[in-house]
């Protein structure tokens, strides 16, 4: 009798880590990129040092939490950018959490997954940092029905993804309302 009942308590535990899901994932572009190289901008070093009190100094009523856990798209042979890495940095040393920076350009899909069933992201905050091409699909993948695709040319939006019972709950489009230019809402 005791076997079955260690399967049972195994089984029990693996279905519960497939079930765990951030309760918020933010997702934004890379700040502003230069004339040409994978480096950021002056205005994209401003807009990456803006995230930090953006992202940490919110009022209660702020429409989302703190990040716990930030992943960053990698460098891969056809996407050479280390843009998405350098936006996240300063909030990373500042909140001394880790960037995860093992996904590449199109390892969303597997990204999502991994969250997905990592128990240590349950109920959490989850920030991506990634290429605007790819940020209507990694939305869509998480939930989010009809997902807009990402303007190539702002660096200033903020989605926001509310969960519930890992179904998604709202989507929201905001400014982030850092630097001049940015857009008012």
């Amino acid at each position: 009798m005791k076997p079955i009942w260690t399967i049972f308590l195994v089984w029990s535990c693996a279905l519960c880590e497939l079930q765990a899901t951030p309760s918020q994932w933010l997702l934004i572009r890379h700040a502003e990129k230069p004339i040409s190289g994978d480096d950021l901008s002056y205005k994209g070093y401003e807009r990456a040092a803006a995230l930090v009190p953006f992202m940490t100094l919110q009022p209660s009523s702020a429409p989302f939490k703190t990040p716990t856990a930030i992943f960053a798209q990698s460098p891969s042979k056809n996407h050479h950018s280390h843009r998405p890495i350098l936006t996240v940095t300063p909030l990373a040393q500042k909140l001394n959490i880790s960037i995860n920076t093992f996904y590449t350009y199109d390892d969303y899909k597997q990204m999502i997954d991994d969250i997905n069933t990592n128990a240590s992201l349950d109920n959490q905050t989850v920030l991506i940092c990634w290429a605007y091409q790819n940020l209507g699909n990694i939305a869509s993948f998480i939930g989010v029905d009809k997902a807009p695709n990402y303007p190539g040319k702002q660096f200033d939006r903020l989605w926001i993804i509310n969960m519930t019972n890992s179904k998604v709950a709202s989507f929201q489009d905001l400014s982030q309302r850092l630097l001049y230019g940015d857009a008012k809402s």
